[in-house]
Formats: structure tokens, C-alpha cells, sequence
């Protein structure tokens, strides 16, 4: 029988040929380890995207196989940000679909070949027994008796043998005489080339087509079309991902849960999601099985670590933080059963050992040590810490440590390719690319490794540290700290108080966990006044919170604590430190009258002799007005607190008993 003369039914045949065949595309390996492959079904979780500088939903997408979208889209997104997974999906959905009226091809794009024509890829993917040939399929392609929506993924992957007559196998353009010698090596038969270059002749009317890429590879695609970013999850949306890894690890698991033991410093005054995602914890907690809880307690761990918020605009390191987590407490991946991943140090040494185990799979390499590779890196990032504080040209990078090394970093993902953000293809195309550490973290961590292992970390050396700021963060010593022995510890937090540091020094305690070195330098100092700078993140406000509950049981005399702009009050009005004699607030604006009444209501409990500070401050505008038109006696006192209030400067009677009753 010869396909050409029943076109309609070779269509047929052909579709569904593929849908037998395309189930090995439907499925996820987000950890390298165990050889554990996810059904994207179980884990595909609607997520955000813009398109024409709109925001919609990637359900928006894959409508109608996101035809509907024009003849060419462009989807863009960084490492993790859903990608390829969305398009597994909408595979998966066409599979299921027998109403369908498209036909799908899908092309990973790391096993394609220059030559390769969309009919031999099409062939290569047929089920043996499938009586077609390139013939047939590239009639079937032309016909125009069903549209066609072909899906090119991750344009970042494509084969060493696509590229090789590239004249920078990195970045370079593709040569602009390739499509003349295509044509006439393929009978002017449609290639993978054309359809990356959107350039398709008459004869294929009805071919879509979807090309899902980097951000940094824009500038490699010549023909413009739709494009869509893809944004990650809302906190929502990250609540319910988490949900379904779990549900998969945990029903996959042949061993008990592993979930740590709470104990009091997990119940830090934070407020971890919004109301939004704790109502929907504790009604699919009230109306689930009881196997279903232990899902949801694993899904409120996750959530409640810092570092899910601190990544939560890098999905990589998101999911992966996210995959680590969910395996490791369902006991379902027996790799990461001896593993620590509940301090900041561990949990990024595993995230960086999964990316470089993925980056050896991709590349077929049985085996390969990083660990020289790391030390460069960490050496480059740590000689040249003043420069890498802003985004530097390649060249930089490439004089620094060469360019295979900067290659193998971009494609592990440590460091990343940035161009100007701009939803105009051909501007995209223009703009200069500059090289960036792929997250703040990863920088940090590499280059605490590199000063640990290489330096002998002398109190020189941690002075320098200590004056170190990067965007105000504390992270390299954070990670330096888990990695120091005792007596070196206690010297670097000795430096951090001397230089008066104390949210490094608070930050590097939790991570250390060694308080009595606390004790140790509090009592050598005499120090009992700690200034905090700023609550912002989850990782220090845990911090400060265990710091004061420490210093409580230690029995250290605190008596001075000073806050800058922040979530103050879930402190102030939860510690119980009987030492306590000052509190100073800095530049809080706008100080609501409910606010004020927990504060008197923590001075009314506490039994208080206590000096209120407010120095930059301003109140509601009621006793704003009321403080220009008088002044009083010094302090206000009820029960057994007696309260001495400084505002900007200026002391007030502030009547505890008449606010008191108002709470």
C-alpha cells in the first residue's frame, strides 16, 4: 500500500505512531540520582508567564496546543523555569487526546544533527513496525490536511555535531551560507536549521512552530515571532509543586518518613506564607487521611526553610532546593538518605553536586571532578570581589580562569550568560552579554570553600571578612563558619563583635551552632548591648529569635537591643529576657496605634524596668499631633513596669493602663 495515494490515511498512521512512541518524553528526572524519572503529569503544576508584556498562565498556553499563539513562539526562561517541563506536558496532553485535530512533534534538540531533516527526525521516532518512510511523512507534512506543531527544545542543548561547523562553538552565530548548502543536501526538504530560522517555504502552510530556549541564546534565532517568558511560581503555585513532589516521593518510598523532630526553635514568631497558603494547609489538613498529613507536615518544613524564599527568584536552585527536600524526608531517593541538607553549608554543597551530576549525564561522562574547577572559581570570585559586586564582560571571565572552564560553568549553571531584559527579539540580539554568578549563593559558597581550603583563615584574613559586605549580606561568612573548627571559630565571631557586626555574628551562630562560644566572648567583652540592622530575611530573623532565646538560657546579661527598619514587633513582643533594661527603635514610619498597644502589652507581662527608645520615628497621626502640643513627666508605669518613653528626642507620659485596655 503506498501512503501517497490515501493521505488521509497516512495522517492518521502517523499520529498515532507517535502518540506510541512519544511516552518516553513524557517523563521529568529533576535529582541525577537513583535513575528515578517523574510521569510530568504527576509533577506539572500551572506557573506564570508574560506574553506581549501581559502576565497569563502557562494553562493560557497550551490551549488548543498553543496554535492559537501565531506560526512561531519563542519560549524563553532560565535554567528550572518550567520549560521543558510545560512542554512535556502539552506531549503528554496530545497523547491522551484522541480528539485531537493537530499533529506534535517534538525534537530534543540535543539529539539533532545539522543535516537531519523534520521527516528523518519524525522517522528516527517511529515504532518499528510503523510501515512509513520519510516519504510518507514528509507528504503528510505538506499535504495540509492537519496542522502541525512542531516543539524544538532547549536550543542551549544542541549536539556537539549540529555545531561544529560553528565558528565559535560557544556563542557564535550559525555560518549564513548554511541554508543554501542544506537545501541542496536535503532536496529543499524542511530542516531543523529552517525551522530554528524560521525560514519555511510554501509547501509546509500548516507547520507551526514552538522553540524553547535560554534567555542568553535570543540572539541566535533569526527569524522574530511570539514570545513568551516564563516566570516560575506564585507562592501559591510553589505550595501546591511542592504538595505533588511529595505525594510522588512519599508513594514511591519503601522506607518510613524522614521528617526531622520539631523542637522550640522551629517556633519562631515568623509569619512563613501568606494567610492565603496557611488556610489552605489547615483545611487539607482537617479533611485528609492521616497518610495525607504526613505529606502536608513535610510540604510546611519545606516551606518554613529559608532557603525556599531566598531562591525563590531563581527556579533552579528552587526546584532542586525542593526536590533535595521532598526525597530526602520521604526516604524515596536512597542516595540522599546519609546526607545533611538542614544547615545552609550542606544543603548547598548537595544543590551544586546535583547540578554538576546533571551536567555529566547530559554530556555522557561516566565520572568527572569539579573540585579543581570549584577552587578556581572560588579563587577568581574571591581575588576580584570588588569587580564581581556588578555584572563584568566575558572577556573577564575567559582572561580569568579560560574559556572551557567559563563553558562548563554556564552549563553546570554556576555562572550565567545575562543580556539586557527587553521582549524585543532583534534589541536582544544587540545588547552585549556579560557574565554573572547564577545566584549570590553560589558565589558565596565557593568562595568560603576556596578561603578554607586554601588559606590558613588567620584573624588577618577574618578581619578582612568581617569588613567584607556584598549588597549587605552575610553569606560567606555564614558558610565559612559551618566549615571552621572550634578555635577558629570563636576567632572569627570575636572579630565580627570587635567590629561591632553583629548580624553576621548572630547569623554565623545559627549556622555554627556552638552558642557557648557566645558565652565565651560575651563574658571576655563585657559587651551587653546588640544592635540589629535589619530583619528582612527568613534565615536571620530565625537568627536573632534563637540568639535572644540563648542568651536567656545561658543566663547572658543582654540588656541593650536596638532594631532598624523591620518586622520588630514579632520580637519585641515575644522575647523574655529578664536583663532587659533598653529597647531602641530606628526610622520606623508610620507606628500604628494597635502596634503600640502590643508593645504595651509585652512591657504590662514582662514586669519591666525598661527605657523605649523611638529615634527617627513616627507615630498615627493622632499622637503625632498630640506630641507637637506638649511635653511631660518622664515615664508611665502600671502593674510592675515602669517605662521611660523617648520619642525623636523628646520625652512623653504615655498612659500604659488607658492602651493596655484597649488590646
Amino acid at each position: 500500500m503506498q501512503c501517497t495515494i490515501f493521505p488521509h490515511f497516512a495522517v492518521n498512521l502517523l499520529v498515532r505512531s507517535l502518540r506510541r512512541s512519544y511516552d518516553k518524553y513524557c517523563k521529568l528526572m529533576p535529582l541525577p540520582w537513583d535513575n528515578m524519572c517523574i510521569p510530568v503529569a504527576d509533577l506539572y503544576t500551572e506557573c506564570q508567564c508574560t506574553l506581549r508584556g501581559k502576565g497569563i498562565s502557562s494553562t493560557d498556553l497550551i490551549r488548543d496546543r498553543g496554535i492559537i499563539l501565531g506560526k512561531r513562539v519563542i519560549v524563553i526562561g532560565e535554567h528550572g523555569s518550567g520549560r521543558t517541563t510545560l512542554t512535556k506536558y502539552i506531549v503528554q496532553q496530545w497523547i491522551q487526546d484522541s480528539h485531537s485535530t493537530c499533529l506534535l512533534i517534538y525534537v530534543p534538540l540535543r539529539e539533532v544533527t545539522k543535516e537531519m531533516t523534520l521527516s528523518d527526525v519524525v522517522k528516527r521516532d517511529l515504532p518499528p513496525d510503523t510501515t512509513m518512510d520519510t516519504k510518507d511523512i514528509e507528504m503528510v507534512l505538506t499535504c495540509g490536511k492537519i496542522r502541525c506543531l512542531v516543539i524544538l527544545d532547549g536550543h542551549e542543548d544542541l549536539s556537539k555535531t549540529y555545531k561544529e561547523s560553528k565558528t565559535d562553538g560557544a556563542e557564535g552565530d550559525d555560518e549564513g551560507d548554511e541554508s543554501t548548502s542544506l537545501k541542496s543536501q536535503t532536496n529543499n526538504k524542511v530542516t531543523i536549521w529552517d525551522l530554528l530560522h524560521g525560514n519555511l517555504n510554501d509547501k509546509y502552510t500548516n507547520l507551526h512552530v514552538w522553540l524553547t530556549t535560554r534567555e542568553y541564546r535570543i540572539s541566535k534565532t533569526s527569524s522574530p515571532g511570539e514570545m513568551v517568558e516564563m516566570k516560575g511560581l506564585s507562592k501559591k503555585q510553589l505550595y501546591q509543586y511542592i504538595k505533588k513532589c511529595v505525594i510522588y516521593y512519599s508513594r514511591e518510598s519503601s522506607e518510613e518518613i524522614n521528617l526531622p523532630e520539631s523542637n522550640d526553635d522551629d517556633n519562631v514568631p515568623i509569619s512563613y506564607w501568606d494567610n492565603k497558603i496557611d488556610s489552605i494547609i489547615k483545611v487539607e489538613r482537617s479533611s485528609q487521611k492521616e497518610t495525607n498529613r504526613i505529606y502536608l507536615n513535610i510540604v510546611k518544613f519545606i516551606l518554613q526553610n529559608d532557603c525556599v524564599s531566598d531562591f525563590e527568584e531563581t527556579p533552579l536552585l528552587l526546584n532542586i532546593t525542593v526536590h533535595l527536600m521532598a526525597g530526602k524526608y520521604s526516604s524515596a531517593i536512597t542516595y540522599l538518605r546519609d546526607k545533611v541538607i538542614t544547615n545552609r553549608n550542606e544543603l548547598m554543597r548537595n544543590i551544586i553536586d546535583c547540578m554538576e551530576e546533571r551536567y555529566c549525564q547530559k554530556k555522557g561522562f561516566h565520572e568527572k571532578d569539579f573540585t579543581d574547577l570549584e577552587q578556581k572559581v572560588g579563587e577568581f570570585a574571591f581575588r576580584h570581589s570588588n569587580e564581581l559586586k556588578h555584572k563584568v564582560e566575558r572577556n573577564f571571565w575567559k582572561q580569568g580562569i579560560g574559556e572551557d572552564d567559563l563553558k562548563t560553568c554556564r552549563d553546570i549553571a554556576l555562572l550565567k550568560l545575562s543580556h539586557e531584559t527587553s521582549a524585543d527579539v532583534e534589541r536582544l540580539a544587540s545588547t552585549s552579554s556579560n557574565i554573572e554568578f547564577y545566584h549570590p549563593h553560589i558565589k558565596d559558597y565557593l568562595v568560603a570553600r576556596y578561603v578554607f581550603d586554601k588559606t590558613d583563615c588567620s584573624r588577618t584574613l577574618l578581619e578582612k571578612f568581617a569588613q567584607y559586605t556584598y549588597e549587605d549580606r552575610n553569606t560567606v561568612l555564614i558558610y565559612l563558619s559551618t566549615l571552621l573548627q572550634d578555635s577558629k571559630f570563636q576567632q572569627l565571631c570575636e572579630v565580627l563583635q570587635t567590629y561591632q557586626k553583629y548580624d553576621a555574628l548572630i547569623d554565623c551562630l545559627l549556622e555554627n551552632g556552638n552558642y557557648n562560644t557566645l558565652q565565651a566572648i560575651m563574658e571576655n567583652s563585657g559587651e551587653n548591648h546588640i544592635s540589629i540592622n535589619h530583619l528582612e530575611s527568613t534565615y536571620h530573623r530565625k537568627a536573632v529569635w534563637t540568639f535572644c532565646k540563648k542568651c536567656k538560657e545561658l543566663k547572658i546579661k543582654l540588656s541593650s537591643l536596638s532594631f532598624n527598619p523591620g518586622d520588630f514587633l514579632l520580637f519585641v513582643t515575644n522575647l523574655s529576657l529578664p536583663t532587659l533594661t533598653s529597647v531602641e527603635f530606628h526610622q520606623i514610619t508610620g507606628l500604628s496605634k494597635p502596634d503600640f498597644q502590643k508593645i504595651c502589652a509585652w512591657l504590662s507581662e514582662q514586669q519591666l524596668k525598661i527605657d523605649i527608645r523611638f529615634n527617627e520615628c513616627t507615630l498615627w497621626e493622632e499622637k503625632e499631633r498630640e506630641l507637637r502640643e506638649m511635653s511631660g513627666p518622664l515615664s508611665g508605669t502600671e502593674g510592675g513596669s515602669t517605662v521611660s518613653f523617648q520619642y525623636n528626642g523628646k520625652r512623653d507620659t504615655w498612659d500604659l493602663k488607658a492602651y493596655r485596655s484597649e488590646v
